[in-house]
């Protein structure tokens, strides 16, 4: 088999790897400070979302993460992970495919990447799965029927305001489908932390059973608390340079059923483990209390008729998000 032409883009650096000085935690509280006197102003009952997810938000800031079992049903995670699955298979919506196994271990340090051409996407011309490790859909909201019911769930959005004491914004959205191959591990499959912001309320919703081979999320227990001196010195860590700081049994594999909801403050270290006997469909929403900075994120987009539908409370979240007809 041919392999196909690629592309090869350098990034841009990002303007700081994690939000850890003095001015990040003022700026931060300050955009609390603003979001709490909104949510006052448009009638939010944050009081009473403090007290509903008091144990969440509590175990959520001793550990870094939770697991929430079987929160959505079982027929919405079917409707969604289909919808996944055909994209992937026909090549229809799919974001711009990363050439993962054409990027040298250099290459990736100094951000540059490969990208297939467009014409990949739209033919038979080899395997997706041979190829590459992940690749992603497209504009979520606007592709996939129904999404807007997971990323706008009134308890997570609930358990969002209790973690930030204000209701935050949703700056993050991407829908990944991971390919069980032999392939060597890449990007966020790598230890790494998040640095959008002092804090970082993610959402990851499995679209299938994970078990051990799977790719289940790994978090590293307690990191958000706690780093090593000239830690931000490198963006992404091999798993032995984290258990010789943490230990292995710090190191959380967090398996878990289609439909489980995984919540984690990523500014601890984590990665979503390379998967090896199985494909993996995953969800990942960030809910920030301010636009995310750092690496520049492309605009989300949601549909004029969704966000109409959206509670104030929801209207609120989506304040970022850019809409089309």
């Amino acid at each position: 088999m041919k392999r196909p032409e690629t592309q090869s883009i350098k990034s841009e650096p990002p303007y700081k790897l994690h939000a850890t000085s003095k001015a990040d935690a003022e700026y931060f509280f300050g955009q609390v400070a603003r979001r709490t006197f909104r949510c006052r102003k448009l009638g939010i009952p944050i009081s009473n979302y403090r007290r509903e997810h008091k144990e969440i938000v509590s175990r959520l800031n001793q550990d870094g993460y939770v697991i929430l079992k079987n929160y959505f049903p079982k027929d919405l995670i079917n409707h969604l992970r289909n919808q996944v699955e055909n994209i992937v298979q026909t090549r229809v919506g799919l974001s711009p495919i990363r050439a993962h196994s054409q990027e040298t271990s250099e290459e990736l340090k100094e951000g540059t990447y490969h990208y297939f051409p467009n014409q990949f996407s739209q033919d038979d011309s080899g395997s997706l799965e041979a190829l590459v490790s992940s690749v992603g859909v497209k504009e979520p909201l606007v592709s996939l029927k129904d999404i807007s019911t997971v990323v706008f769930d009134q308890g997570i959005l609930g358990m969002a305001t209790a973690f930030y004491g204000a209701v935050p914004l949703v700056t993050f959205l991407k829908v990944r489908h991971a390919f069980g191959n032999t392939l060597a591990p890449a990007d966020t499959q790598l230890f790494h932390v998040d640095g959008g912001s002092f804090k970082i309320f993610k959402v990851l919703l499995y679209l299938h059973d994970v078990h051990v081979g799977g790719g289940p999320f790994c978090y590293v227990r307690g990191s958000h608390q706690k780093k090593w001196n000239g830690w931000e010195q490198k963006a992404r860590y091999r798993d032995s340079e984290i258990e010789d700081v943490y230990g292995n049994e710090a190191i959380i594999r967090c398996h878990a059923q289609a439909g489980d909801v995984i919540v984690a403050d990523t500014t601890g270290i984590h990665r979503g483990e390379k998967p090896v006997n199985a494909n993996r469909s995953i969800l990942i929403v960030n809910y920030c209390i301010h636009p995310e900075y750092g690496f520049e994120h492309p605009h989300i987009l949601i549909k004029k008729q969704d966000r109409d539908a959206l509670s104030p409370f929801g209207q609120l979240a989506a304040e970022h998000l850019v809409e089309v007809g």
